[in-house]
């Protein structure tokens, strides 16, 4: 039991809430990004550097090619960070090929509609839980702190990935989601907003 208790708070990053955006029905969201009503893929490489070499590269490769996929970049490439030291061209250019890339003032409704996250390196799979959305690595590296993320996600070789979509294995519940959200929230029942609310109330009695 942490002491005090408003030293910790939950993410207002994480929070899961749509009140304060621009409403985006789904269909709306497919049409934008030109996807059918099937399920939506959406993959999230890791920085530029990690992202376009060896096994991710592939991973990349393999998984944002996939039907009804959108990308979303990593933020520093959204922001164009470095962009120099690799002929200011974008991962997916330097993986050579074509892809459909979320705007990032859409990350949340992405997060909503779509019915599998994927990834060969990152920590997103947290944001992902956070929305109830199925997260995969492929194939799982080993990255620091990566046993706390595999434990709220999927993960497959590169050889196992087209059946593991074919039977789509990401429809199988993930267990414990709720024991692990309690983890690493400091209230998964309350809003980040509200519990800062209180906390600033409670310093003010």
């Amino acid at each position: 039991t942490p002491e005090p208790k408003y030293i910790y708070s939950n993410c207002l990053l994480w929070d899961n809430i749509e009140d304060c955006l621009p409403f985006m029905s789904k269909g709306d969201f497919c049409k934008k990004y030109n996807l059918d009503d099937t399920d939506i893929f959406l993959y999230l490489p890791s920085q530029c550097g990690d992202a376009t070499r060896g096994s991710a590269k592939k991973a990349y490769i393999k998984a944002a090619t996939q039907s009804n996929t959108i990308v979303k970049l990593h933020p520093k490439e959204d922001f164009r960070l470095a962009a120099g030291r690799y002929d200011n061209k974008f991962s997916y250019e330097l993986c050579g090929i074509d892809v459909t890339v979320l705007d990032p003032i859409d990350t949340h409704w992405a997060y909503k509609y779509a019915d599998l996250a994927m990834s060969n390196q990152s920590s997103v799979s947290i944001e992902a839980m956070l929305y109830d959305l199925p997260f995969l690595y492929i194939p799982p590296p080993r990255f620091p702190w990566c046993n706390i993320f595999f434990q709220s996600s999927f993960q497959v070789s590169l050889g196992e990935f087209d059946d593991f979509i074919k039977n789509k294995e990401y429809k199988n519940k993930i267990e414990n989601l709720k024991q692990f959200r309690d983890i690493i929230l400091s209230d998964s029942n309350k809003k980040a907003v509200d519990l800062l609310t209180e906390q600033i109330k409670d310093l003010l009695v």
